[in-house]
């Protein structure tokens, strides 16, 4: 694995790991943030600081957030064109990565790592080190030493059943407060069979969370919701963790993410949303979103523009990150336009880290 940008003192190459472990856990021997580094431009993947690859086809690292050094970004994973929150900060997420990761793509390393705990917990505690942790392997082993995950575990699960499984992995192995807040309003929605708001403030999860509450009311409260929770799927600080509605529980997220952006914002339209929200700077680009057909970014990037200028410096940033991935997931069209404005936003802001992090994308790139 290779090392990842100096803004983070994360260096795997220290770690003493062996393929066969490595493999055990999900995990790929091959690529960090220099295997993916000339690729993030172009995949409009910029504002992540990938570190772990996967034996499927993702990996998993940092999404950089103004004002924040890499290791206190939250810790993300990224599927194809698609990423979800893991993590509330990269340097204390370890657990929930390996946690998603074995899910995924190692079903049976729980076993092996009950099995063989001593082998295992050294090289995870050097790793959890090198990422600036220190808790990975106690919140591994308390997953573990849970009778009712054993339980879980050794029933014959699939789809809906498998609900209780997620919830457990997650609340334990990340147990920020936003974070479970957020797993237990989408488990209440589901149980009561309405959208059930999450209490207090989910940090990280926000975005998560608006895209939870807008499936649930797309499942529980369709013929009554009025425009917010859609609206508030479309201005978003991110482009993580959109889900689509329509065959999806709020406590199993997955489907196809654009397509969750494209449903929101014609649910914003269909319900009158332009009375309350057609001056606003994004207002064009839900317009443009909702139409059928592909989509370019452009009216993301030109309200970009306005809301840097309005001082909405991080909604200007998450505009500019969802120009890049609707280009790309939508429009078929190239995400460099996007990472351009990225980075003379960055360079703008001050935001060192970001800027950093981009010019070596740039580089890469020989741009």
């Amino acid at each position: 694995m290779a090392s990842v940008a100096s803004t983070w003192s994360y260096d795997p190459q220290s770690v003493p790991w062996d393929d066969h472990l490595l493999h055990q856990l999900g995990l790929h021997p091959n690529g960090g943030a220099d295997f993916f580094l000339g690729n993030l431009a172009d995949s409009a993947r910029f504002q992540f600081v990938p570190a772990l690859r996967t034996t499927g086809k993702s990996w998993i690292g940092a999404r950089l957030v103004p004002g924040l050094a890499v290791a206190d970004c939250p810790l993300v994973i990224a599927e194809a064109r698609d990423a979800r929150t893991l993590a509330s900060t990269a340097r204390d997420g370890l657990a929930m990565a390996l946690g998603e990761v074995t899910r995924s793509y190692a079903p049976h390393a729980w076993a092996a790592l009950d099995a063989d705990w001593p082998r295992f917990e050294g090289p995870i505690s050097a790793l959890d080190a090198a990422m600036g942790g220190s808790q990975a392997t106690a919140r591994l082993r308390e997953l573990l030493d849970s009778a009712r995950f054993r339980d879980l575990l050794g029933e014959e699960r699939s789809g809906d059943a498998l609900a209780p499984v997620w919830h457990q992995l997650r609340s334990t192995l990340d147990p920020d407060a936003g974070h479970r807040a957020m797993l237990d309003a989408a488990r209440a929605s589901v149980e009561q069979e309405r959208v059930v708001e999450v209490s207090g403030d989910p940090g990280p999860f926000a975005d998560a969370a608006a895209s939870l509450g807008f499936v649930a009311e797309h499942l529980y409260e369709r013929d009554t919701a009025g425009p917010e929770r859609a609206w508030r799927v479309g201005v978003r600080t991110t482009s993580s963790d959109v889900f689509e509605p329509g065959g999806v529980r709020p406590d199993q997220p997955n489907g196809r993410r654009a397509r969750g952006a494209t449903a929101a914002a014609r649910a914003v339209l269909e319900r009158g949303g332009q009375a309350t929200y057609g001056a606003h700077p994004l207002w064009n680009a839900t317009e443009a979103l909702a139409t059928d057909g592909g989509y370019d970014g452009r009216e993301h990037l030109a309200a970009a523009k306005v809301l840097e200028d309005q001082g909405e410096a991080l909604l200007a940033w998450g505009a500019i990150e969802c120009a890049a991935w609707l280009a790309v997931s939508l429009g078929k069209s190239s995400a460099l336009p996007a990472f351009h404005a990225a980075r003379a936003l960055a360079r703008r802001q001050d935001w060192h880290v970001i800027t950093e992090h981009l010019d070596r994308i740039a580089a890469a790139r020989d741009d």
